[in-house]
Protein backbone atom coordinates (compact mmCIF):
# COMPACT_ATOMS: atom_id res chain seq x y z
CA UNK A 1 0.00 0.00 0.00
CA UNK A 2 1.36 3.37 -0.92
CA UNK A 3 1.47 6.07 1.70
CA UNK A 4 -1.02 8.80 0.94
CA UNK A 5 -0.04 12.24 2.22
CA UNK A 6 -3.15 14.34 2.63
CA UNK A 7 -3.39 18.08 2.84
CA UNK A 8 -6.33 18.86 5.10
CA UNK A 9 -7.96 22.23 5.42
CA UNK A 10 -8.01 21.55 9.13
CA UNK A 11 -4.26 21.10 9.19
CA UNK A 12 -3.57 17.37 9.33
CA UNK A 13 0.06 16.70 8.41
CA UNK A 14 1.81 13.90 6.60
CA UNK A 15 4.01 11.94 8.99
CA UNK A 16 6.14 10.12 6.43
CA UNK A 17 5.55 6.82 8.23
CA UNK A 18 3.32 4.07 6.88
CA UNK A 19 0.35 3.35 9.16
CA UNK A 20 -1.36 -0.01 9.50
CA UNK A 21 -4.82 -0.09 7.89
CA UNK A 22 -7.82 0.40 10.21
CA UNK A 23 -9.51 -2.74 11.47
CA UNK A 24 -11.97 -4.10 8.91
CA UNK A 25 -10.75 -1.80 6.13
CA UNK A 26 -10.01 -2.79 2.54
CA UNK A 27 -7.25 -0.76 0.91
CA UNK A 28 -8.03 0.22 -2.65
CA UNK A 29 -5.52 0.62 -5.49
CA UNK A 30 -5.58 4.34 -4.78
CA UNK A 31 -4.20 3.67 -1.30
CA UNK A 32 -7.37 4.91 0.38
CA UNK A 33 -9.63 2.73 2.51
CA UNK A 34 -13.09 1.26 2.05
CA UNK A 35 -15.07 0.36 5.17
CA UNK A 36 -18.62 -0.89 4.66
CA UNK A 37 -19.42 -2.46 8.01
CA UNK A 38 -18.19 -2.39 11.59
CA UNK A 39 -19.55 -3.82 14.83
CA UNK A 40 -20.55 -1.46 17.59
CA UNK A 41 -18.52 -1.37 20.80
CA UNK A 42 -19.95 -4.28 22.85
CA UNK A 43 -22.17 -3.52 25.80
CA UNK A 44 -20.62 -4.32 29.18
CA UNK A 45 -21.92 -7.24 31.21
CA UNK A 46 -22.77 -4.99 34.14
CA UNK A 47 -25.56 -2.41 33.80
CA UNK A 48 -24.68 1.28 33.63
CA UNK A 49 -24.73 3.13 36.92
CA UNK A 50 -28.08 4.72 37.81
CA UNK A 51 -28.23 8.41 36.93
CA UNK A 52 -27.49 11.16 39.38
CA UNK A 53 -30.28 12.18 41.69
CA UNK A 54 -32.58 14.84 40.26
CA UNK A 55 -33.63 17.87 42.28
CA UNK A 56 -37.15 16.54 42.70
CA UNK A 57 -35.79 13.14 43.79
CA UNK A 58 -33.54 14.81 46.36
CA UNK A 59 -36.46 16.82 47.74
CA UNK A 60 -38.65 13.70 47.89
CA UNK A 61 -35.95 11.79 49.77
CA UNK A 62 -35.28 14.58 52.25
CA UNK A 63 -38.98 15.26 52.95
CA UNK A 64 -40.09 11.63 52.85
CA UNK A 65 -42.65 12.32 50.11
CA UNK A 66 -43.36 11.02 46.62
CA UNK A 67 -41.56 12.40 43.60
CA UNK A 68 -44.86 13.66 42.16
CA UNK A 69 -45.52 15.53 45.41
CA UNK A 70 -42.00 16.98 45.25
CA UNK A 71 -42.60 18.14 41.69
CA UNK A 72 -45.68 20.02 42.84
CA UNK A 73 -43.67 21.63 45.64
CA UNK A 74 -41.14 23.00 43.14
CA UNK A 75 -43.74 25.52 41.88
CA UNK A 76 -46.30 27.72 43.60
CA UNK A 77 -49.77 26.26 44.01
CA UNK A 78 -52.52 26.79 41.45
CA UNK A 79 -54.26 29.56 43.40
CA UNK A 80 -51.02 31.52 43.67
CA UNK A 81 -50.36 31.00 39.98
CA UNK A 82 -53.76 32.40 39.04
CA UNK A 83 -53.25 35.42 41.30
CA UNK A 84 -49.79 36.04 39.78
CA UNK A 85 -51.17 35.89 36.23
CA UNK A 86 -53.86 38.41 37.07
CA UNK A 87 -51.34 40.75 38.70
CA UNK A 88 -48.95 40.40 35.76
CA UNK A 89 -51.68 41.51 33.34
CA UNK A 90 -52.58 44.47 35.54
CA UNK A 91 -48.98 45.61 35.82
CA UNK A 92 -48.57 45.43 32.05
CA UNK A 93 -51.47 47.87 31.72
CA UNK A 94 -50.95 50.19 34.67
CA UNK A 95 -47.15 50.16 35.14
CA UNK A 96 -46.12 50.12 31.49
CA UNK A 97 -42.63 51.53 30.95
CA UNK A 98 -41.52 50.51 34.43
CA UNK A 99 -42.76 46.93 34.70
CA UNK A 100 -40.37 44.29 33.26
CA UNK A 101 -41.68 40.76 33.83
CA UNK A 102 -42.35 38.07 36.45
CA UNK A 103 -40.58 34.79 37.20
CA UNK A 104 -40.55 31.99 39.75
CA UNK A 105 -37.68 31.95 42.24
CA UNK A 106 -36.92 29.40 44.95
CA UNK A 107 -35.21 30.50 48.16
CA UNK A 108 -35.97 27.72 49.06
CA UNK A 109 -39.78 27.93 48.85
CA UNK A 110 -41.11 28.82 45.39
CA UNK A 111 -42.62 32.26 44.93
CA UNK A 112 -43.27 34.83 42.22
CA UNK A 113 -40.80 37.68 41.83
CA UNK A 114 -41.81 40.80 39.89
CA UNK A 115 -39.13 42.93 38.21
CA UNK A 116 -39.33 46.70 37.72
CA UNK A 117 -36.89 49.13 36.12
CA UNK A 118 -37.22 51.57 39.03
CA UNK A 119 -38.33 51.38 42.64
CA UNK A 120 -39.42 47.75 42.50
CA UNK A 121 -40.67 47.14 46.07
CA UNK A 122 -42.36 50.54 46.28
CA UNK A 123 -44.10 50.06 42.93
CA UNK A 124 -45.39 46.59 43.77
CA UNK A 125 -46.71 47.87 47.11
CA UNK A 126 -49.06 50.22 45.23
CA UNK A 127 -50.74 47.19 43.64
CA UNK A 128 -50.55 44.45 46.27
CA UNK A 129 -49.13 43.53 49.65
CA UNK A 130 -49.67 39.82 49.12
CA UNK A 131 -46.79 38.05 50.97
CA UNK A 132 -46.64 35.40 48.22
CA UNK A 133 -45.16 38.02 45.87
CA UNK A 134 -41.94 40.03 46.01
CA UNK A 135 -40.35 42.72 43.86
CA UNK A 136 -36.85 43.69 42.78
CA UNK A 137 -35.42 46.59 40.84
CA UNK A 138 -33.61 45.62 37.66
CA UNK A 139 -34.10 44.52 34.09
CA UNK A 140 -35.37 45.82 30.77
CA UNK A 141 -38.70 44.92 29.12
CA UNK A 142 -38.33 42.31 26.41
CA UNK A 143 -39.97 44.47 23.74
CA UNK A 144 -37.18 47.04 24.18
CA UNK A 145 -34.47 44.41 23.82
CA UNK A 146 -35.98 42.67 20.80
CA UNK A 147 -34.94 45.30 18.19
CA UNK A 148 -31.34 45.11 19.42
CA UNK A 149 -31.41 41.32 19.08
CA UNK A 150 -32.80 41.54 15.56
CA UNK A 151 -30.24 44.15 14.51
CA UNK A 152 -27.24 42.09 15.58
CA UNK A 153 -28.71 38.86 14.31
CA UNK A 154 -28.95 40.47 10.86
CA UNK A 155 -25.35 41.66 11.03
CA UNK A 156 -23.99 38.27 12.02
CA UNK A 157 -26.18 36.28 9.64
CA UNK A 158 -24.50 37.99 6.69
CA UNK A 159 -21.46 35.81 7.49
CA UNK A 160 -23.46 32.85 8.85
CA UNK A 161 -22.02 33.52 12.29
CA UNK A 162 -25.09 33.16 14.46
CA UNK A 163 -27.27 30.15 15.09
CA UNK A 164 -29.70 31.60 17.60
CA UNK A 165 -30.39 34.34 20.10
CA UNK A 166 -32.71 35.44 22.87
CA UNK A 167 -33.47 38.29 25.24
CA UNK A 168 -33.19 38.13 29.03
CA UNK A 169 -35.42 40.87 30.44
CA UNK A 170 -34.47 40.07 34.03
CA UNK A 171 -30.80 40.78 33.37
CA UNK A 172 -31.49 43.37 30.67
CA UNK A 173 -29.34 41.49 28.18
CA UNK A 174 -29.41 40.23 24.61
CA UNK A 175 -27.72 36.85 24.20
CA UNK A 176 -26.51 35.61 20.82
CA UNK A 177 -25.13 32.12 20.17
CA UNK A 178 -22.33 32.02 17.63
CA UNK A 179 -21.23 29.08 15.52
CA UNK A 180 -17.54 30.03 15.69
CA UNK A 181 -14.92 30.35 18.41
CA UNK A 182 -13.69 33.65 19.80
CA UNK A 183 -10.52 33.52 17.71
CA UNK A 184 -12.48 32.76 14.53
CA UNK A 185 -14.91 35.56 15.35
CA UNK A 186 -12.11 38.08 15.83
CA UNK A 187 -10.52 37.05 12.53
CA UNK A 188 -13.79 37.80 10.71
CA UNK A 189 -14.27 41.24 12.30
CA UNK A 190 -14.61 44.31 10.04
CA UNK A 191 -11.65 46.75 9.92
CA UNK A 192 -13.07 48.94 12.70
CA UNK A 193 -14.08 45.97 14.88
CA UNK A 194 -17.51 44.71 15.81
CA UNK A 195 -18.34 47.44 18.40
CA UNK A 196 -20.58 45.15 20.42
CA UNK A 197 -22.91 47.00 22.87
CA UNK A 198 -22.36 46.29 26.54
CA UNK A 199 -25.81 44.74 26.89
CA UNK A 200 -25.17 42.17 24.14
CA UNK A 201 -23.60 38.94 25.40
CA UNK A 202 -21.97 36.62 22.87
CA UNK A 203 -21.75 32.87 23.46
CA UNK A 204 -18.90 31.43 21.39
CA UNK A 205 -18.40 27.92 20.09
CA UNK A 206 -15.49 26.07 21.72
CA UNK A 207 -11.98 26.46 20.37
CA UNK A 208 -10.73 23.42 18.45
CA UNK A 209 -7.09 22.52 17.91
CA UNK A 210 -6.76 21.63 14.18
CA UNK A 211 -4.03 19.13 15.02
CA UNK A 212 -6.53 17.06 17.04
CA UNK A 213 -9.25 16.86 14.38
CA UNK A 214 -7.72 13.98 12.40
CA UNK A 215 -5.43 11.48 14.09
CA UNK A 216 -2.12 10.82 12.36
CA UNK A 217 -2.83 7.09 11.98
CA UNK A 218 -6.25 7.82 10.41
CA UNK A 219 -5.34 10.58 7.96
CA UNK A 220 -3.61 8.45 5.26
CA UNK A 221 -6.74 6.40 4.59
CA UNK A 222 -9.28 9.13 3.81
CA UNK A 223 -9.26 11.62 0.96
CA UNK A 224 -10.69 14.35 3.20
CA UNK A 225 -12.47 14.56 6.55
CA UNK A 226 -15.10 17.20 5.75
CA UNK A 227 -16.54 19.24 8.62
CA UNK A 228 -19.01 22.10 8.68
CA UNK A 229 -17.34 25.46 9.31
CA UNK A 230 -19.97 26.53 11.84
CA UNK A 231 -21.21 24.88 15.02
CA UNK A 232 -24.94 24.10 14.93
CA UNK A 233 -27.62 25.86 16.88
CA UNK A 234 -30.73 24.01 17.97
CA UNK A 235 -31.23 20.79 16.00
CA UNK A 236 -34.46 19.00 15.27
CA UNK A 237 -35.50 16.53 17.95
CA UNK A 238 -36.41 13.92 15.35
CA UNK A 239 -33.36 11.70 15.02
CA UNK A 240 -32.10 10.48 11.67
CA UNK A 241 -30.09 7.33 11.25
CA UNK A 242 -28.10 5.31 8.77
CA UNK A 243 -24.82 3.58 8.15
CA UNK A 244 -21.92 5.98 7.55
CA UNK A 245 -19.37 4.18 5.42
CA UNK A 246 -16.06 4.94 3.71
CA UNK A 247 -15.73 4.21 -0.03
CA UNK A 248 -12.27 4.64 -1.54
CA UNK A 249 -11.49 7.36 0.97
CA UNK A 250 -14.83 9.22 0.73
CA UNK A 251 -17.50 9.17 3.43
CA UNK A 252 -20.95 8.16 2.20
CA UNK A 253 -24.32 7.27 3.63
CA UNK A 254 -25.71 3.72 3.45
CA UNK A 255 -24.31 2.69 0.05
CA UNK A 256 -21.31 3.05 -2.23
CA UNK A 257 -23.34 5.40 -4.42
CA UNK A 258 -25.17 7.03 -1.51
CA UNK A 259 -24.98 10.70 -0.51
CA UNK A 260 -21.62 12.11 0.48
CA UNK A 261 -21.26 13.05 4.15
CA UNK A 262 -20.45 16.33 5.87
CA UNK A 263 -19.64 16.00 9.58
CA UNK A 264 -20.18 18.65 12.21
CA UNK A 265 -17.60 21.26 13.20
CA UNK A 266 -17.12 19.68 16.63
CA UNK A 267 -16.24 16.23 15.29
CA UNK A 268 -12.90 14.43 15.16
CA UNK A 269 -11.62 11.29 13.40
CA UNK A 270 -9.38 8.71 15.03
CA UNK A 271 -8.88 4.99 15.59
CA UNK A 272 -10.20 3.38 18.74
CA UNK A 273 -8.41 0.83 20.90
CA UNK A 274 -9.45 -2.00 18.57
CA UNK A 275 -8.22 -0.08 15.51
CA UNK A 276 -11.64 0.84 14.09
CA UNK A 277 -11.95 4.20 12.33
CA UNK A 278 -14.16 6.25 14.65
CA UNK A 279 -15.77 9.69 14.84
CA UNK A 280 -16.50 11.40 18.13
CA UNK A 281 -17.46 14.74 19.61
CA UNK A 282 -14.55 16.99 20.51
CA UNK A 283 -16.52 18.04 23.60
CA UNK A 284 -18.15 14.79 24.72
CA UNK A 285 -16.18 11.62 23.84
CA UNK A 286 -19.18 9.44 24.72
CA UNK A 287 -20.89 10.69 21.56
CA UNK A 288 -19.04 8.48 19.10
CA UNK A 289 -19.45 5.77 16.51
CA UNK A 290 -17.38 3.54 14.29
CA UNK A 291 -17.35 4.12 10.56
CA UNK A 292 -19.40 1.27 9.10
CA UNK A 293 -21.82 0.83 12.00
CA UNK A 294 -25.39 2.09 12.22
CA UNK A 295 -25.44 5.61 13.69
CA UNK A 296 -27.97 8.23 14.80
CA UNK A 297 -27.86 12.03 14.59
CA UNK A 298 -30.11 15.04 14.94
CA UNK A 299 -31.75 17.00 12.15
CA UNK A 300 -28.95 19.29 10.95
CA UNK A 301 -29.18 22.05 8.39
CA UNK A 302 -27.97 21.33 4.89
CA UNK A 303 -24.45 22.08 3.66
CA UNK A 304 -23.49 25.38 2.04
CA UNK A 305 -21.60 24.97 -1.23
CA UNK A 306 -19.25 27.85 -0.40
CA UNK A 307 -18.05 26.19 2.80
CA UNK A 308 -14.35 25.23 2.54
CA UNK A 309 -14.90 21.56 3.39
CA UNK A 310 -17.88 21.24 1.07
CA UNK A 311 -15.55 22.44 -1.67
CA UNK A 312 -13.05 19.84 -0.47
CA UNK A 313 -15.71 17.16 -0.91
CA UNK A 314 -16.26 18.30 -4.47
CA UNK A 315 -12.53 18.25 -5.26
CA UNK A 316 -11.82 14.86 -3.73
CA UNK A 317 -15.12 12.97 -4.03
CA UNK A 318 -17.08 14.60 -6.83
CA UNK A 319 -20.62 15.78 -7.37
CA UNK A 320 -23.84 14.53 -5.87
CA UNK A 321 -26.00 15.18 -2.82
CA UNK A 322 -24.37 15.80 0.56
CA UNK A 323 -25.91 14.78 3.88
CA UNK A 324 -25.09 16.80 7.01
CA UNK A 325 -24.76 14.42 9.95
CA UNK A 326 -23.22 16.63 12.63
CA UNK A 327 -21.55 14.45 15.23
CA UNK A 328 -23.28 11.08 14.85
CA UNK A 329 -23.48 8.54 17.63
CA UNK A 330 -23.56 4.77 17.58
CA UNK A 331 -27.24 3.79 17.48
CA UNK A 332 -26.39 0.90 19.78
CA UNK A 333 -25.18 3.31 22.44
CA UNK A 334 -27.58 6.16 21.66
CA UNK A 335 -30.38 4.02 23.08
CA UNK A 336 -28.64 3.33 26.42
CA UNK A 337 -30.64 5.35 28.94
CA UNK A 338 -29.53 4.66 32.52
CA UNK A 339 -32.61 6.35 33.98
CA UNK A 340 -34.94 4.20 31.85
CA UNK A 341 -33.05 1.03 32.82
CA UNK A 342 -33.44 1.88 36.50
CA UNK A 343 -37.14 2.66 35.92
CA UNK A 344 -37.59 -0.69 34.12
CA UNK A 345 -36.03 -2.46 37.10
CA UNK A 346 -38.44 -0.80 39.51
CA UNK A 347 -41.60 -1.26 37.43
CA UNK A 348 -40.85 -4.88 36.54
CA UNK A 349 -39.79 -5.76 40.07
CA UNK A 350 -36.46 -7.24 38.96
CA UNK A 351 -32.83 -6.44 39.73
CA UNK A 352 -30.95 -3.83 37.73
CA UNK A 353 -28.82 -6.63 36.26
CA UNK A 354 -31.88 -8.61 35.13
CA UNK A 355 -33.41 -5.51 33.59
CA UNK A 356 -30.17 -4.79 31.73
CA UNK A 357 -29.95 -8.38 30.43
CA UNK A 358 -33.55 -8.30 29.19
CA UNK A 359 -33.09 -4.95 27.47
CA UNK A 360 -29.92 -6.10 25.71
CA UNK A 361 -31.69 -9.25 24.46
CA UNK A 362 -34.49 -7.09 23.05
CA UNK A 363 -31.99 -4.81 21.30
CA UNK A 364 -30.19 -7.80 19.78
CA UNK A 365 -33.48 -9.07 18.35
CA UNK A 366 -34.28 -5.66 16.89
CA UNK A 367 -30.83 -5.37 15.31
CA UNK A 368 -31.16 -8.82 13.75
CA UNK A 369 -34.49 -7.81 12.16
CA UNK A 370 -33.41 -4.34 10.98
CA UNK A 371 -34.22 -3.86 7.31
CA UNK A 372 -36.37 -6.98 7.01
CA UNK A 373 -39.73 -6.35 5.31
CA UNK A 374 -41.65 -8.42 7.88
CA UNK A 375 -39.92 -6.94 10.93
CA UNK A 376 -42.08 -6.41 14.00
CA UNK A 377 -42.97 -2.81 14.86
CA UNK A 378 -40.24 -0.99 16.76
CA UNK A 379 -40.72 -0.58 20.49
CA UNK A 380 -38.61 0.89 23.28
CA UNK A 381 -36.91 -2.12 24.84
CA UNK A 382 -36.30 -0.26 28.10
CA UNK A 383 -40.03 0.31 28.67
CA UNK A 384 -41.51 -2.73 30.50
CA UNK A 385 -44.99 -2.27 29.02
CA UNK A 386 -46.89 -0.15 26.52
CA UNK A 387 -46.71 3.56 27.32
CA UNK A 388 -50.35 4.09 26.34
CA UNK A 389 -52.16 0.80 26.93
CA UNK A 390 -55.52 0.33 25.19
CA UNK A 391 -58.60 1.27 27.20
CA UNK A 392 -60.50 -1.50 28.97
CA UNK A 393 -63.37 -3.08 27.04
CA UNK A 394 -66.75 -1.40 27.56
CA UNK A 395 -69.07 -2.87 30.14
CA UNK A 396 -71.95 -4.91 28.80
Amino acid sequence: MRLVCLTFLIGAACTGAQAQPPTGARIEASGYATILEAPHVPYPDAPPAPPGEQETERLARERGISVSHAERMMNPDAATMRAAIALDRRLEREARGNYVDVRIVRDPRPRYQFHFRRNGPETLARFTRDPRFSAVTGGVPADELQPLLEEWMRRFQAQRLTNGGSVDPFEGLVEIDLGVSRSEFDALAPPDGWRIPTNVRLNFAPEIDPAEVVAIDAAPFVRTFPRADRAPGATLDIAQDGRIILVDGCFRLNAADGPLVLFGRNTRLFRDEQGYLTVASTQNPQISGRIGEHMTWGGYGGPVEDEPDVQAIRRHCGAGPIESVGTPQSTAWFRVRPHAIASYSGHAGVSLQTAWDRIKECWAEQDARRGQPNAAPYRDCDVPGPINPPPPPPRR
